[in-house]
């Protein structure tokens, strides 16, 4: 009865919630003009920020994020931490001065403070600040001293003049195909978050909050508050141009023009701009009623593939919106970067994702559907739940990567992939006979025990051991997700998924938050289960080490018998032997099998070393297998899960067939 009423209050709480919970905070919001002259492949801008301080503090200063600064030199914290490459992608001609990029405040002017006009030139004020290290030459954040505090619950209205440079593309953001695609990305002084005692680990006791605003990092994304944009591009007149929110207006003058975007409850603004454009367009029905406009923007040789990035996108939002809840916006933008421009594919911004593809790419091979549906994902943990990437990458990341993987599952595996032991043996490639699931290539990044075991999860990302960013922020959380989603069940993790979506949408959850969600949805402390998979290196192994079936050798009538039949009552004696072989603990449930057709289930609560079971039957065990619903996919070793009396063949193909996964998963990632 208690579970029930648990069950019935999330509900009714995720019921309320979608209908209170319509805007965010509205905290930072933006009105900028800019103009884009693809010759120097700089911006000139204007931005007009009015931020809100929510707190009880007051608060003496602002700090920004300068993005764009990561690409100033080599000097920078950006280029130090990722050796001037981000997934593998350097940027080419590495001596050309055309590479660099950088965002320079021209001026800043207070215009009016807790409701009182100003006009004071704040810009002499300006100094650049590393809170993350010691790297002088980084110019990521910058503070401003303020004449006098913004006082709690007052606000601050600037006006600040910019030029952005943008670099040749090869992390996120900048131009490619000799000046004709621009991504504009992390492009306008963008204000830090600034948390109050209660948010996120600025403890109640605390005397006061403080700024959350750190430097670039080789792996860091983003975060940012929520407010409302209203951005007008000029760019040439043959330019089409892509952007976050929903277009207003759109004037010409000369060889120019002007397109005014408007975008509520958002909290960052990117827009792309290219002459060699194809625009498809298409809609999606939301759950609510209201209409989603979507918008691929194609390189001429990917024109054909318009209607796949569509179906990912709808799939995925129906998932999504099954899931979580109602994708809120009117509109979706698809980008599909140039020939060069590599560097943009794969990323997400509100309202905006760019994807990536390849000219004639078969239906088979399903990278293109991966991406577009892993970057469409991010508009819930990034875009509207929008956790701190910095600090606790995963959130994002992690839980997004168990979107993708159950998108991809669910829409894109064969019959053959649903009868797996992971669900969806065809979900990534099916194509020349190699038959490779989303899930089974997610978990190669991380199924080895040395590999699960060299870093946390939960983490600032500049901290993770070299080359764990990808392993502990998407792979192993990624995987972690669907073992919780196997112990819990389907309906289960949907009341957790939209209980969590509900009630921090807009509000920047932390890690504590998604567990406490799970604890109240369940009726059940799942805190050691997280306290071992997010916050330590422990790796999961359980096995079936031994399985042997003797004959009585008291029992002369064994002597030479051969047919079951034959045997009486304890014929045999029966020991099988299952293993903890690494440091984390589950209940395992485990199945032995009989030759007579009859089995034997127990749930071993994992605690110890050895669990042993002994028989005496007249039927020889045959089989004997460890978590034999495949529930936890966190398991380094799956194929040790399972142990034959008969391996005289089996043992030889289950080496075949591991050596077959293992050089699927190298064909893909060649791929």
């Amino acid at each position: 009865m208690k579970r029930i009423t648990s069950l019935l209050t999330l509900l009714l709480f995720g019921i309320f919630s979608a209908r209170a919970q319509t805007a965010s905070p509205r905290l930072a919001n933006y009105d900028i003009i800019a103009s884009l002259d693809p010759e120097s492949r700089t911006i000139t801008a204007t931005e007009i920020l009015t931020w809100k301080n929510h707190s009880n503090d007051t608060v003496p200063d602002l700090r920004f994020h300068l993005y764009l600064n990561a690409f100033k030199n080599r000097n920078s914290t950006f280029f130090k931490e990722s050796g001037g490459q981000l997934r593998g992608i350097e940027p080419e001609g590495k001596e050309d001065e055309n590479i660099w990029g950088f965002v320079e405040i021209e001026s800043m002017k207070l215009l009016s403070l807790n409701g009182k006009e100003e006009s004071i030139d704040l810009t002499s004020r300006l100094q650049f600040i590393h809170p993350d290290d010691d790297n002088k030459d980084d110019q990521t954040v910058a503070q401003i001293l303020l004449p006098s505090p913004v006082l709690p619950k007052g606000e601050a209205k600037l006006e600040i003049k910019f030029k952005s440079k943008l670099p040749k593309i090869f992390a996120r953001t900048g131009y490619a195909a000799d000046g004709k695609f621009f991504l504009v990305a992390q492009w306008f002084p963008k204000i830090g978050v600034y948390e109050s005692p209660g948010d996120r680990y600025v403890p109640l006791t605390a005397s006061k909050g403080q700024w959350n605003c750190h430097q670039f990092h080789g792996n860091s994304e983003f975060f940012a508050d929520f407010g409302v944009y209203r951005v007008a591009i000029t760019v040439p007149k043959s330019y089409v141009v892509g952007a976050t929110g929903v277009l207003q207006s759109q004037t010409e003058q000369g060889d120019l023009k002007t397109l005014v975007y408007y975008q509520e409850d958002v909290h960052d603004f990117a827009w792309a701009a290219s002459p060699l454009f194809q625009v498809f367009e298409d809609s999606y029905k939301s759950k609510d009623g209201h209409s989603i406009k979507l918008t691929f923007l194609a390189q001429p040789q990917h024109a054909d593939q318009a209607e796949r990035h569509f179906l990912a996108v709808k799939n995925a939002l129906e998932w999504a919106e099954e899931w979580l809840g109602v994708y809120p916006y009117s509109s979706l933008t698809i980008v599909d970067p140039a020939y060069g421009g590599g560097g943009a594919g794969g990323m997400e911004y509100p309202t905006f994702i760019t994807a990536g593809t390849f000219w004639k790419i078969p239906l088979g091979v399903k990278t293109t559907e991966i991406v577009t549906v892993h970057e469409f994902g991010h508009q819930y943990f990034y875009g509207m739940l929008a956790s701190n990437e910095f600090e606790e990458a995963w959130l994002d990341e992690g839980m997004n990567t168990w979107l993708e993987l159950s998108v991809m599952r669910r829409y894109y595996a064969g019959e053959a992939g649903k009868k797996s032991a992971f669900g969806d043996k065809t979900s990534a490639i099916d194509f020349l006979g190699i038959r490779i699931g989303d899930v089974e290539q997610s978990r190669s990044g991380y199924t080895s025990p040395s590999n699960a075991k060299r870093d946390t999860i939960v983490k600032p990302v500049w901290t993770y051991k070299r080359g764990g960013y990808g392993t502990f922020s998407y792979n192993k959380p990624g995987t972690m997700m669907l073992t919780l989603e196997n112990i819990l069940g389907e309906e289960t993790m949907k009341i957790v998924m939209r209980t969590y979506f509900e009630r921090f949408k807009f509000k920047h959850p932390t890690t504590r938050d998604f567990i406490r969600t799970v604890n109240e949805a369940t009726g059940k402390d799942f805190t050691p289960f997280f306290n071992q998979f997010l916050y330590s290196t422990l790796a999961l192994d359980y096995a079936v080490q031994n399985l042997s079936n003797s004959a009585d050798e008291n029992d002369e009538e064994l002597e030479g018998a051969t047919d079951a039949t034959e045997k009486k009552q304890g014929d045999y004696r029966i020991k099988v032997v299952f293993e903890r072989k690494e440091e984390a603990v589950a209940p395992m449930d485990i199945l032995i099998k009989f030759e007579d057709g009859t089995e034997f289930r127990d749930v071993w609560d994992g605690v110890a070393r050895y669990k042993i079971y002994e028989f005496e039957k007249p039927a020889k065990a045959v089989a004997a297998y460890i978590d034999s619903e495949n529930k936890y996919l966190l398991d380094v070793n799956r194929n040790n899960n399972a142990l034959t009396a008969k391996p005289e063949t089996a043992g030889f193909w289950k080496w075949a067939m591991n050596a077959m996964f293992w050089l699927q998963n190298f064909l893909l990632i060649f791929a």
